[in-house]
């Protein structure tokens, strides 16, 4: 299955310079080190179209991030259905682990070329 690859949607960043595969506070290496949208959900699972898996588990900064891996899961606004794992600056719930929604990554492109698959 072939993922469409988004652009810069909703007038957010998109220079993909800005972003770097490496090793963050979190996740060791081969992680992408990137800007995420300030207020960005993360949820327990990208397959948030499905009620069951539907749940909150924190809210991101805005900061520097880093994410280990994406997955593919729900559509969402951004065009795509690409979901990136990390972890919540504002936990809610059981440590704030969770997938955030691609076009809250500043990425440029996604998937992010050479970051692994959940």
């Amino acid at each position: 299955m072939t993922t469409p690859a988004a652009s810069a949607a909703f007038g957010h960043p998109s220079d993909q310079s800005a972003c770097s595969l490496g090793s963050g506070p979190v996740f060791i290496s081969g992680a992408l080190l990137c800007a995420p949208r300030a207020g960005a959900e993360v949820w327990w699972d990208g397959r948030v179209s499905d009620p069951a898996w539907r749940y909150l588990m924190g809210r991101l900064d805005g900061s520097a991030h880093d994410f280990a891996c994406y997955r593919e899961g729900a559509p969402h606004s951004g065009g795509n259905n690409i979901w990136y794992y990390t972890w919540s600056n504002e936990v809610h719930a059981t440590y704030g682990l969770g997938y955030v929604k691609s076009t809250d990554v500043y990425a440029g492109i996604h998937p992010y070329p050479g970051l692994r698959r959940c």
